[in-house]
């Protein structure tokens, strides 16, 4: 019963799924109308989609998705993460979970690849969230940070 509880999570979130690199164009043909955005976070265009019981948001930078964020209150166990993670970068080889050291709520990801980074977090209300990303988005993050820094001194 609970194998067959997992194939059939795992086929439900089918396609709920976006490569890093699409196009915003990708993403509606693939999920529809967004729910939400365009946000600007962090020198990115943000948009949310529903796509079953996850909520999908993508961050694109110079056109691309650099970010992509699944969040829900049901079910992302470990089998879910290591599909999510294994669509979202081709041919890489996504490792095991480890708690962060310094967020007991954050799992890392780490993977075989330089250059790509994935966690998920777990809050007491039952939120949860994987974010898979590309290098450059975190490097706009940091950018932006510093930039955001500076405009408050």
């Amino acid at each position: 019963m609970i194998m067959l509880l997992a194939i059939s999570l795992l086929a439900s979130i089918g396609i709920a799924h976006a490569d890093l690199g699409w196009t915003l164009d990708h993403c509606k043909a693939k999920y529809g109308k967004p729910t939400l955005g365009p946000l600007k976070i962090a020198g990115r265009i943000s948009y949310n989609f529903q796509v079953k019981h996850f909520q999908v948001g993508i961050f694109l930078l110079h056109g691309k998705v650099s970010r992509m964020m699944y969040a829900t209150y049901g079910n992302l166990e470990s089998e879910v993460v290591q599909l999510l993670l294994r669509r979202n970068v081709p041919g890489v080889t996504w490792k095991a979970g480890e708690k962060d050291e310094d967020d007991p709520k954050k799992t890392n990801y780490p993977c075989s690849k330089a250059g790509y980074y994935a966690f998920s977090t777990v809050e007491p209300s039952g939120f949860k969230a994987l974010v898979v990303c590309a290098q450059a988005d975190v490097d706009a993050v940091s950018e932006s940070d510093i930039a955001d820094a500076a405009n408050d001194l």
